[in-house]
């Protein structure tokens, strides 16, 4: 009698350093051939919703109860250390739909956390970037309510045009803000909020609603309000204007 296979967390893209070398050796990034075997078995279409955010905000948890709905799947820790290394897949594809009906088999992604105390901000930058581009949903958690904190963390997204470049059949680099056609579906998902979403009459109002006044234009010519005006440009050229607004249990 043949047995269900194993449902686990398989490594997808690896995160490999040598220690003990000086200078210390460029952080490397493999391929992990056994997933790469597993993801060749799922028939098309296929969908990848990948999540992001800080380090030690619960988002392999978020995974794990809202996409998997199991008690136990990609791992989660309780230390100041970050969990997760490189970018993880589950081993067992979920039932989707994209908006027009048509079923797919969807990659849940776990990332490493951004920001941990052991990376620096190079290594950030990649994690983000991969996830970015292997993405067709693209999850990003965060804590609490948005804030300048939270928008500056999301501005990763803007220094991200350090690493994609997009030519043109001419040989011809695009303009950065054309990157935003290319980038996936994106929800920004924050957890912990305990704000009542009235507006200032006191009416109620949508996570949208709340997402985009966050992100109403402030005056003035600091680096800050500039990558909040790029951000905006950004968020509202494609379909990145979601919000959802989560209690932790």
């Amino acid at each position: 009698m043949s047995t269900a296979p194993t449902e686990e967390a398989l490594p997808f893209i690896q995160v490999n350093t040598k220690t003990g070398r000086t200078p210390p050796s460029p952080i490397e990034y493999t391929l992990n051939p056994a997933c790469i075997n597993f993801l060749k078995t799922l028939r098309p279409p296929l969908g990848i919703v990948t999540v992001v955010g800080m380090y030690r905000t619960g988002k392999s948890y978020l995974l794990n109860r809202v996409l998997l709905n199991r008690q136990k799947g990609f791992d989660v820790g309780s230390s100041v250390n970050a969990c997760t290394k490189g970018l993880w897949v589950w081993s067992k594809s979920v039932k989707g739909y994209t908006a027009g009906g048509e079923e797919v088999n969807v990659v849940v992604v776990d990332t490493e956390g951004l920001g941990a105390l052991d990376t620096d901000s190079n290594h950030d930058m990649m994690i983000f970037s991969l996830a970015l581009l292997l993405s067709s949903f693209f999850l990003y958690n965060s804590v609490g309510s948005i804030d300048e904190s939270a928008l500056q963390s999301l501005s990763l997204i803007i220094n991200l045009t350090r690493h994609i470049q997009l030519k043109t059949h001419d040989n011809i680099e695009v303009d950065p803000e054309e990157y935003a056609k290319y980038f996936p579906a994106f929800m920004w998902i924050v957890r912990d909020f305990t704000l009542q979403l009235i507006d200032e009459g006191g009416l109620s109002i949508s996570p949208k609603d709340y997402f985009e006044k966050s992100l109403e234009p402030q005056k003035g010519f600091s680096d800050g309000i500039e990558q909040k005006l790029s951000l905006i440009h950004i968020c509202r050229c494609r379909r990145i204007e979601r919000c959802r607004s989560r209690w932790s249990p």
